[in-house]
């Protein structure tokens, strides 16, 4: 509710939609990239501990650690991201400004 008086308040000061669009998805981008910077060795680290910790001398796990499977996760974070900030926007679209710039208490 926040970001959408935020989103309301940039549109009702001149910005058209096509630039706050860019420069939302730019912003999400940034934080995609930052996540991914942080979340992947995480995850890396993550996943060896708790496989070798469910792992026994008669069963044990690997770690599948190809570049395919980075890829993969990359692309379907970008792909889940892309499609939210459609939705946002276009949803960002239908709101009436007026009412959401006003101070409510």
């Amino acid at each position: 509710l926040d970001q959408k008086k935020n989103l309301s308040i940039f549109r009702n000061l001149g910005f058209q939609h096509g630039e706050i669009s860019k420069n939302w998805f730019i912003q999400s981008l940034i934080q995609l990239s930052a996540s991914m910077i942080i979340g992947l060795p995480c995850g890396i680290l993550l996943s060896k501990f708790f496989l070798k910790s469910v792992s026994s001398s008669k069963r044990e796990f690997i770690y599948a650690s190809g570049i395919k499977e980075f890829i993969i996760t990359a692309l379907l974070t970008f792909i889940y991201m892309y499609l939210g900030h459609r939705k946002c926007m276009r949803k960002f679209k239908k709101i009436n400004m007026v009412e959401e710039v006003k101070d409510r208490e």
